[in-house]
């Protein structure tokens, strides 16, 4: 069986780019489909979806006291389950789009239906890096764990680490907040994970790239950012996706991050450039030997020829005395420095 494309980069420390389709497929499978395509076309390496039940993931009348939400608000929530007859499907078309097929499971029931078809790795959202019985399962699988660490604090952070294998297991960056602020994030955070896990990544809720080209080149492997065909839909994280375009721009950033971690100032420098750019000093008019050099018989300018002195030595050239003969536009030598 082939390798997944996470098993390829994660082996290589290279780019795993995850489309986090979520729960913008409205409840859909025509538009989960869709998404999945797009999410191909656009060059991401992964697509993932959030399986979750309202009724095991949320206490209504708690949550909805606690947040001011009106009612009949999990009728909404409802409407965006992932229906489990979707896996079989949607990792049928990912296999044949050549993308890897993850999800999010928010209970085990909905972790067991994952494992059945087989993904690559597990993802384990913020809100769960306390839910040490599914973390646990997860890890069982013998399935790369991918946890994402957001409003966590470095102890429960170990804590979940504990319970997985750490070779197998990646941890990403994350502010919950929808847009995050881009000073949110912070490499040393990154440097902070990487303690605790081989592979580190950032799950992106930021607005443009840089924040996310900024972790690649900090050793960032897994990018993670929200997916949408049209940001104008209405439905849950819509508003803040990425769409497919600016997807593909993203990728294109993202590896010109990872160049540049990798290989550093590869491209050709500004070598030419300290040439013609730079100054060199040249006659003004003709000079005789013995002659003093002064600001009025000669001048900087470019470009900085080999054979004539910098610009930089300009202070110690005037006043002293010529040793050769020379012509208006003739560079003047460094041997003119030499006692």
């Amino acid at each position: 069986m082939p390798k997944s494309r996470y098993e390829t980069e994660i082996e290589k420390k290279g780019l795993y780019l995850v489309a986090e389709a979520g729960s913008n497929h409205n409840g859909s499978l025509r538009e989960a489909k869709r998404l999945v395509s797009l999410a191909a076309e656009a060059g991401a390496d992964a697509v993932k979806f959030q399986l979750f039940a309202a009724e095991t993931l949320v206490q209504p009348e708690i949550l909805g006291k606690m947040l001011n939400l009106g009612a009949g608000w999990t009728g909404g929530m409802k409407k965006l389950e992932f229906k489990l007859a979707w896996l079989p499907v949607l990792k049928r078309l990912a296999d044949r789009a050549a993308i890897d097929f993850l999800c999010t499971p928010f209970d085990e029931e909905r972790l067991d239906a994952l494992l059945a078809v087989q993904p690559p790795a597990i993802k384990i959202a913020s809100g769960d890096i306390t839910h040490h019985a599914l973390i646990k399962k997860a890890a069982e699988s013998g399935l790369p764990v991918i946890l994402s660490t957001g409003a966590s604090n470095e102890e429960e952070i170990r804590a979940a680490i504990s319970l997985c294998d750490r070779s197998k297991t990646a941890l990403l960056q994350c502010v919950m907040s929808y847009p995050a602020r881009s000073s949110a994030y912070h490499s040393d955070v990154l440097a902070m994970l990487a303690r605790y896990a081989p592979v580190t990544g950032i799950s992106d809720h930021t607005e443009g790239g840089l924040v996310a080209a900024r972790a690649v080149e900090a050793g960032a492997v897994i990018v993670e950012r929200h997916f949408t065909r049209n940001r104008r839909q209405h439905g849950a994280d819509h508003a803040m996706s990425t769409e497919p375009e600016e997807l593909k721009r993203l990728r294109t950033l993202l590896l010109e991050a990872m160049r540049m971690r990798f290989e550093g100032p590869t491209a050709p420098g500004d070598d030419r450039e300290r040439i013609y750019a730079r100054r060199g000093m040249y006659c003004r008019m003709p000079i005789a030997p013995g002659e003093d050099f002064s600001p009025t018989n000669c001048f900087a300018l470019r470009p900085a020829d080999p054979g004539a002195l910098s610009a930089s030595d300009a202070l110690r050239l005037y006043g002293r005395s010529s040793k050769k003969t020379y012509q208006p536009g003739d560079p003047i030598v460094p041997g003119e420095l030499e006692p």
